[in-house]
């Protein structure tokens, strides 16, 4: 009787033991990168564009299907954060818990209190996408913009406004400032060629322009620092509270 219950246990383990070598394969070697790819496909739609690369480390590494996210890398290239084009972002999470949940059943990334640094760079054509689609809403969609040039002192457009049947030009110089975690261009001069055009009190353009909401940046991230440079403007971002982004 008990060579027989030895015989019955030996088959019984040996039956066990190559489906515990592939679930432990499956959950160490399979499904993690299908994890991560899944998590890039969906910064893909978020940021609206096919350029994203994801790298995570976590040990050991099947916590990855579980959300669990040690550091994680994220580099996307020609993405938008609330409609605002950037040529690059980095986005660095650490020590990141994904509720999974929510990922596979609503296609949204929820962290919770987790670390996450943003460093974006918006070209010259990036600000100029932006401010052409901003336009509209600033009461300016009759400004053609000419040339958008990005400098260590200031940003510079120029344009022109039509007005009696005429094409005045107009230059604009401001510089970017983050208040209240909001990011705004301040107008520092404007020189306009013509005194009909001033009369007219075109030159009455706001001051204060908010081009980036902090109510709307994904993850409750809070701009942090924004710095000009020859060509480009380099932003960056910190997370203060959890959010949702939902792929859309």
């Amino acid at each position: 009787m008990k060579d027989s219950a030895k015989k019955i246990f030996l088959r019984l383990l040996l039956i066990a033991i190559p489906f515990a070598i592939l679930f432990f394969v499956c959950i160490e070697f399979i499904l993690p990168p299908i994890a991560v790819n899944s998590i890039e496909d969906t910064l893909k739609k978020s940021m609206q564009t096919d350029d994203v690369t994801l790298t995570v480390e976590t040990t050991p590494r099947f916590l990855i299907t579980f959300g669990r996210l040690d550091e994680a890398h994220a580099e996307i290239v020609n993405g938008k954060i609330s409609g605002f084009p950037m040529s690059l972002m980095n986005i660095d999470f650490k020590n990141t818990q994904m509720d999974f949940e929510k990922f596979f059943l609503e296609s949204k990334i929820v962290f919770g209190n987790d670390d996450i640094f943003v460093k974006s760079v918006i070209n010259e054509e990036n600000l100029r996408e932006f401010i052409e689609t901003k336009l509209p809403d600033w009461k300016l969609d009759k400004f053609q913009i000419k040339d958008v040039k990005i400098n260590s002192d200031a940003i510079r457009i120029s344009g022109s406004y039509p007005m009696f049947n005429q094409s005045i030009d107009v230059n604009i110089a401001g510089t970017l400032e983050i208040e209240n975690g909001s990011l705004f261009v301040k107008m520092s001069s404007l020189n306009v060629n013509s005194p009909i055009m001033r009369q007219a009190n075109i030159d009455s353009i706001p001051q204060q322009l908010k081009i980036l909401d902090s109510e709307n940046l994904m993850y409750g991230l809070h701009l942090k620092r924004v710095e000009l440079r020859d060509g480009s403007i380099l932003l960056e971002a910190e997370k203060l509270e959890a959010k949702n982004l939902e792929a859309k």
